[in-house]
């Protein structure tokens, strides 16, 4: 059995199939497959232009094609094909108006619409349409569809869609909570969209 080291854990997300993967800081990603015990390690390898990009993988999540997403502390967001085991990149590049607007990807969430949504720390939010891929950026400060707070956006989560007054709403908003010392708060709740929880700017600099 190929058992990860003792490590601590930053996400774990079962997938449809039953598995479990396990987002570590420093040693990577792994897959636990009930079934047989088994696990399997993904690592960052710097000669391997289609491994993990980063060992510190921060946050995991699957769409319905059954690709799964990595978030890593300095490698951006990844995109695991588990045929292959192959993974593909996608890094923040100054001047691409259309990448990943930060290399620090701490949240995700694939919502009902086949979207994915990208929380970064200090590039906000990104919001990408895999066909083809392409992102969508929303900031601080900036006048868009969602007003942040913040730019660190530390958790996505999507509501269940319910009927009001013949329009569709998002379900009960996330309440703020505190964390690490930290104050949080809800930066946006809009129909059919995640709610977004960002820490303030005036946490960012205690």
């Amino acid at each position: 059995m190929n058992n990860p080291p003792a490590v601590t854990i930053t996400d774990i997300m079962e997938d449809r199939a039953g598995n479990l993967w396990i987002g570590t800081w420093e040693h990577g990603l792994w897959k636990y497959q009930p079934h047989t015990s088994t696990f399997t390690g993904y690592r960052h390898d710097p000669k391997n232009p289609f491994s993990l990009s980063d060992d510190q993988a921060l946050a995991i999540c699957e769409d319905s094609a059954d690709f799964l997403w990595v978030g890593a502390e300095n490698g951006g967001l990844n995109r695991l094909d588990p045929q292959t085991g192959k993974f593909t990149r996608f890094l923040h590049r100054q001047g691409d108006p259309h990448g990943l607007s930060a290399n620090k990807v701490i949240s995700l969430s694939y919502d009902r619409s086949g979207l994915l949504w990208i929380g970064t720390d200090g590039g906000g939010v990104n919001k990408l349409d895999p066909r083809p891929p392409k992102f969508a950026h929303y900031h601080a400060g900036a006048e868009s569809a969602l007003p942040l707070c913040s730019n660190f956006l530390k958790a996505i989560y999507e509501g269940r869609p319910r009927t009001r007054r013949g329009k569709e709403s998002c379900g009960q908003a996330l309440t703020a909570a505190g964390c690490a010392g930290s104050s949080w708060k809800v930066a946006a709740q809009l129909p059919f969209a995640p709610i977004l929880l960002t820490r303030t700017a005036s946490a960012m600099t205690t």
